[in-house]
C-alpha cells in the first residue's frame, strides 16, 4: 500500500461544519482560495466525474479557514476536501481517491 494511502486512511474523521444549522446537499465540500492550482485542479476532476460539490472560497474568510485547519489534524493547505462530511485531505489524495474507485458511489 502506497504511503500516501495510509496517511489519507489516519485523516478520515467527521467534518466540523463551519455552520452547524448548514446542512450539505452534495456530497463533496471544496473548501478553496484565490489563485489556487490544485484548487481549481480538484474541481476539475470533480466536474470531470460528474460529481456533485459545493465549493466554499476561504480567501478572505481567515477565521474559517483557521478553525477547518485546526479541526483536521492542522492541515493548512488548500483544497482541504470533504467527502460525504469527512475531511480527506487537498488535491492529491482526492485524485488518489479517484484512482481507487472511492468516488463512484457518488456519481
Amino acid at each position: 500500500m502506497p504511503l500516501f494511502v495510509a496517511v489519507l486512511v489516519t485523516k478520515l474523521k467527521p467534518m466540523k461544519s463551519a455552520d452547524p444549522a448548514d446542512t450539505p446537499t452534495e456530497p463533496v465540500i471544496v473548501y478553496t482560495a484565490a489563485l489556487c492550482a490544485y484548487c481549481s485542479a480538484a474541481k476539475r476532476l470533480l466536474q470531470k466525474l460528474a460529481i456533485p460539490y459545493r465549493e466554499v472560497d476561504l480567501t478572505r474568510d481567515h477565521d474559517l479557514r483557521e478553525r477547518l485547519s485546526r479541526e483536521n489534524g492542522d492541515y493548512r493547505t488548500v483544497p482541504m476536501v470533504f467527502v460525504e462530511g469527512r475531511f480527506v485531505g487537498g488535491y492529491t489524495e482526492l485524485s488518489a481517491l479517484a484512482s481507487r474507485g472511492g468516488l463512484q458511489h457518488l456519481v
